[in-house]
């Protein structure tokens, strides 16, 4: 178990990764829907991987310091992603097509459904400190 002043740092990482992550993932979201002309779809799946990527890096190296192997956690990671995601699309499906919720609200409610199914997920499976791997 981790101290609770560590676990506390990590908490706070964790959520300063995902508000970058927000910010870069909801920039590219609106960039592509408003300025480029792409759907709600393709605009919400090419701002969730860049998304993808920022958050790996930073959680993997800064949030929870991990030293095992880059590729099992970025699979794990990859799983989380695709679950989250999931609930992302169906969050936005039913909002778009259920409600009258403008689409750029209901991009951020899905995006917040992201972060909170992201957050319990990598905290618990992808980089759990009581994992051990073999350093790569």
């Amino acid at each position: 178990m981790l101290p609770r002043k560590l676990l506390d740092l990590n908490i706070t990482k964790y959520s300063i990764v995902g508000v970058a992550n927000t910010i870069v993932g909801l920039s590219v979201i609106f960039f592509s829907f408003h300025i480029l002309g792409f759907n709600e779809y393709l605009s919400n799946a090419i701002g969730y991987l860049v998304g993808f990527c920022l958050s790996f890096t930073l959680n993997a190296r800064w949030t929870f310091n991990y030293s095992g192997k880059t590729s099992t956690a970025a699979l794990r990671f990859l799983s989380v992603a695709l679950i989250s995601y999931s609930l992302n699309l169906l969050t936005l499906h039913l909002l778009l097509t259920h409600t009258q919720t403008p689409v750029d609200l209901a991009q951020i409610i899905a995006n917040v459904s992201y972060f909170l199914s992201g957050f319990f997920l990598s905290k618990h499976f992808a980089f759990n400190p009581s994992r051990k791997e073999q350093p790569q």
